[in-house]
């Protein structure tokens, strides 16, 4: 997986690609909870170029929301239809919202 950050204000915006397994989940784990860490509360999940989530990266998501303060948001973006539905089966989805776009995404915010 390949991890690409962008700040857009106060807001951290990570940019996912390839695959997110057993082997990459850590690398997403330890950048999100050390940008809680830093006072980051706003992070947008940009899963646009996603090709693959094993149960090893639904299982950091929800990792991610144990992490999360009552003020921090976590955003999904740019799903691929494939993936969303393996996220809402999981139940991910009811605590870590997923949007169309980045766009909307940051306006959610």
């Amino acid at each position: 997986m390949d991890l690409i950050e962008e700040r857009h204000d106060e807001m951290l915006i990570l940019k996912l690609s390839g695959r997110l397994d057993s082997t990459t989940s850590s690398i997403l784990e330890e950048k999100i909870v050390q940008a809680f860490e830093a006072g980051t509360t706003k992070i947008i999940l940009n899963l646009k170029n996603i090709e693959y989530i094993s149960s090893a990266g639904l299982r950091v998501f929800k990792k991610i929301r144990a992490a999360q303060g009552p003020n921090d948001t976590i955003i999904l973006c740019s799903v691929a239809d494939y993936i969303q539905e393996f996220i809402e089966l999981s139940g991910v989805d009811i605590y870590l919202p997923i949007v169309p776009t980045k766009d909307d995404a940051l306006k959610k915010l």
